[in-house]
C-alpha cells in the first residue's frame, strides 16, 4: 500500500522501491508452462516493460505465445490503442 500511495503522489519513475520491485519479478517460467494460446499486448512506447525484454521472452516460450504491439501507445493504452487491445482481445474469443 505504501508503494501505491507512492506512486499516486510522486508518479512510478520517482519510486525506487516500486521500481526495484518490478525489475525483480520473473514470470518466465510460469507463462511459459501455461498450456493453452495467449497473447502479450504491449505499447511501442512502454517504458515500464522494455520491448526488447518482451520480444526474447516470446521467443523463448515456445508457440503457445504470440506479441501484439500496440503503436504509439505506452504501459496503459489509450484512446485508439485501447480500441486496437479491444479488437485484439475479441479476435480471441
Amino acid at each position: 500500500m505504501r508503494d501505491f500511495i507512492a506512486v499516486l503522489l510522486i508518479g512510478y519513475l520517482k519510486n525506487r522501491s516500486l521500481m526495484e520491485e518490478l525489475i525483480k519479478i520473473d514470470l518466465s517460467e510460469d507463462l511459459s508452462s501455461v498450456k493453452v494460446p495467449y497473447k502479450i499486448i504491449q505499447g511501442s512506447t512502454d517504458i515500464v516493460t522494455s520491448s526488447k525484454s518482451i520480444q526474447k521472452f516470446v521467443s523463448e516460450c515456445g508457440n503457445n505465445i504470440s506479441l501484439v504491439t500496440i503503436p504509439q501507445n505506452g504501459h496503459v493504452p489509450n484512446g485508439k490503442g485501447m480500441e486496437q487491445v479491444l479488437n485484439e482481445i475479441v479476435a480471441m474469443s
